[in-house]
């Protein structure tokens, strides 16, 4: 699709999720006239949204056991050996 395309794919489907689920058909078909390839993009698009993985709908700490941490004192890593745990954050751990 070209760029104008997915202009009114973007439109249509804005407009569409916001009405209830038993009334975005006949809006669409309405809106979309005899182009069917715009009406089953964005009937796409619908369904898409509707099936999204839960995993999406949760913090990643819910998923992620974050008071599981692995033991790195005392390690080697090349030349270096783990002595202790200077500080830890969001994004890791320094040692």
């Amino acid at each position: 699709m070209n760029q104008p395309d997915w202009e009114k794919v973007e439109k249509l489907f804005e407009e569409a999720i916001e009405l209830d689920k038993d009334k975005r058909i006949s809006f669409l078909k309405n809106k979309c006239g005899n182009n069917k390839k715009l009406f089953d993009e964005v009937v796409s698009l619908l369904e898409a949204d509707e099936n999204v993985n839960p995993v999406l709908d949760k913090k990643a700490s819910d998923i992620i056991n974050i008071e599981e941490k692995i033991n790195f004192i005392g390690q080697q890593i090349g030349v270096y050996k783990i002595i202790k745990e200077i500080a830890t954050g969001g994004m890791g751990s320094v040692f």
